[in-house]
Formats: C-alpha cells, sequence, structure tokens
C-alpha cells in the first residue's frame, strides 16, 4: 500500500485549525482507504494556540501528528516536511483552510498513482478541472 503524506503548512491558525483537520480526517478515511495516509501538520512560526490544539488532536488520532519551526514561512515548513525524516511515496500539499474542494484529491493522486505523473498540480483558479490542465510530468 502505497504511503500518503498530506502536509498542513500553518500559521496562526487557532480558529479554524480543529475544523479543517477534522474535515481532512473524515474525507481520507472514507476515500483513500487504499492508501496509507497520513496528515502531517507543519507549523511555521505560530504564536497562538494552533500547534497546542493540533498536539491534542494528534494524541487521540495516530494519522495526525505535527512539528514546530521558528521560522515563518511555508517554504522551510515543506522542506522539513518533504525531506528524508518524513518519507512517503506522494507527497500533498494544501492550504489549511480548505479553500480547494477535498474531492480534487482523488484525481490528484491518481495523477501521481495511476497515471505516473512526477508532479501533479491542482488550482482552485481553473475554469475547468482536467488532467491536461493540473498534471505534468
Amino acid at each position: 500500500m502505497k504511503k500518503i503524506i498530506i502536509t498542513i503548512p500553518t500559521h496562526n491558525e487557532e480558529l479554524i485549525i480543529k475544523a479543517s483537520i477534522h474535515k481532512i480526517l473524515e474525507f481520507c478515511s472514507r476515500k483513500l482507504q487504499n492508501y496509507n495516509w497520513h496528515i502531517l501538520v507543519a507549523d511555521n512560526g505560530s504564536t497562538d494556540e494552533t500547534i497546542k490544539i493540533v498536539k491534542e488532536m494528534a494524541n487521540k488520532e495516530n494519522r495526525l501528528s505535527y512539528f514546530h519551526i521558528n521560522q515563518k514561512g511555508r517554504g522551510g515548513a515543506l522542506k522539513k516536511a518533504w525531506s528524508l525524516e518524513y518519507p512517503s511515496d506522494i507527497y500533498i500539499y494544501f492550504d489549511v483552510d480548505l479553500a480547494t474542494d477535498l474531492k480534487y484529491l482523488i484525481p490528484l493522486i491518481a495523477a501521481i498513482d495511476q497515471k505516473r505523473y512526477d508532479i501533479a498540480i491542482a488550482s482552485r483558479l481553473k475554469k475547468r478541472f482536467s488532467d491536461r490542465k493540473i498534471c505534468f510530468s
């Protein structure tokens, strides 16, 4: 079973983090049954209660983990999340506000897993969703 790490970069997201993680966990439990999936919260410099909330959730959910770096900016958080420290077959990242509907995870994963693309990118800004518009290798 292929391993998927879904990285959620955060910075001072205490107001939405809990609801967003619950939505992601529920979606993945229903739709990613053929994968060994895991959610990784990559906190970059939060000074609010974000990491405390995630820590409490991770203590109850084995498919959720987190780390905190002091440096602001998602680049450093993604660099650590996609390092040898967190090995995976497929790496995914999206924003904690879930502005892109979770249903698009399925074709995104399929582009990499089944169509063998090296990279797949989805954008909520595209008028029409199709493999040609979101994927390239």
